[in-house]
């Protein structure tokens, strides 16, 4: 019993932590965590990917997760909807408004080393395409670059 509630207390204050960020601590915090994803795949290459569908570890908040796709756009993770994403070409994804999503991941990803960008997305439920703001940047193991990046879904501004 008291391990029950001692795992209880846990979860209840990692949520408390989590759901209680302001707008601009919860863009710092995803903004860490993409730069430590990073540093990891660059040491470690894609031996590292099975850590970021851990929904217990470190990269997955809620519905914030780490994406990660090759350089040709072809996704190789997205641990918030992996059966629906992993493994196709989504270059030429457009979001309701016309933007070629991961064209735009890529530009600012690769050509502005990094930053944070707008664009509807669906929801890892399978919910409709919402408003979502992510953090992206690159990482080079050996001759091999990835494009990676999380975020989160925002009231539309």
């Amino acid at each position: 019993m008291k391990r029950l509630f001692a795992f209880l207390l846990f979860v209840l204050l990692t949520l408390t932590v989590t759901m209680g960020l302001s707008e601009e601590e919860k863009r710092l915090e995803i903004q860490e965590r993409v730069e430590k994803a990073a540093r990891l795949i660059e040491e470690n290459g894609p031996e590292i990917f099975s850590l970021f569908y851990d929904r217990d570890g470190e990269f997955f908040i809620g519905e914030e997760y780490i994406f990660i796709y090759d350089d040709s756009g072809t996704n190789l993770v997205n641990a918030g909807n992996p059966t629906v994403f992993e493994g196709r070409n989504l270059i030429s994804l457009k979001d309701q408004n016309g933007l070629y999503m991961i064209v735009r991941i890529f530009e600012v990803a690769l050509n502005q080393g990094g930053g944070w960008l707008d664009f509807y997305w669906p929801l890892p439920d399978g919910g409709p395409a919402t408003f979502k703001s992510a953090y992206v940047m690159s990482a080079t193991h050996g001759e091999l670059t990835y494009v990676l990046g999380m975020g989160y879904y925002k009231q539309e501004q």
